[in-house]
């Protein structure tokens, strides 16, 4: 079972190739506005440096939000063409739990505008909001592990290995019924996201 698995939501341009449970490819690289140039190539090298066509590629995972209006959109496009297209099994993720899998930890990614996209997590469990930056400063505690844009708080930003999370999190993949119904999943109105763009 080939699983390819992307991830485009933040600054990061995450592809993955997962073989029986097994990760053979993985890239994770800041690519801020440049994912939809580079994710085709790098599904194609990746597959070419394993000797792989595309149609083996037997399902895929994406993050469906929350995360830049655009970034999502662009893994999700994909999904969409493998699932309606080539009929390949499509599952969806969290960007939040995602980034915590089995961490227990306080998962922010900068929403702009003086907010963050907020997830308090405990072992792949937790609830995503969107909360302003004063809001946030005023709960999250010193010794609360920050993953993602801890700099959103003056703290380091902190970001894992997005793609042995997506193995991580395997249970927790949410599949698609209907391909023609998947959209992404956004925590403000699509004209405040266009106005923080």
């Amino acid at each position: 079972m080939l699983t390819l698995c992307l991830d485009t939501a933040h600054k990061h341009l995450v592809v993955g190739l997962i073989q029986d449970d097994q990760i053979i490819a993985q890239m994770q690289q800041e690519s801020w506005k440049k994912q939809s140039e580079l994710i085709l190539p790098e599904i194609d090298r990746m597959l070419k440096t394993h000797k792989l066509l595309p149609n083996h590629i037997d399902q895929i995972v994406i993050t469906n939000g929350p995360g830049s209006f655009t970034g999502v959109r662009i893994s999700m496009t994909i999904a969409k063409i493998l699932g309606s297209v080539a009929h390949k099994t499509v599952y969806t993720l969290s960007t939040l739990q995602l980034y915590a899998a089995d961490k227990s930890a306080i998962v922010l990614i900068d929403a702009r505008g003086n907010r963050a996209y907020y997830g308090k997590y405990q072992n792949y469990i937790g609830k995503d909001e969107i909360i302003s930056i004063d809001d946030l400063k005023a709960i999250v505690e010193d010794d609360h592990l920050i993953i993602g844009d801890g700099s959103l708080l003056d703290r380091e930003d902190n970001y894992p290995n997005i793609v042995e999370n997506f193995l991580k999190c395997k249970a927790y993949w949410q599949k698609v019924n209907s391909i023609d119904l998947l959209e992404p999943v956004y925590l403000k109105e699509n004209s405040e996201y266009q106005n923080a763009l």
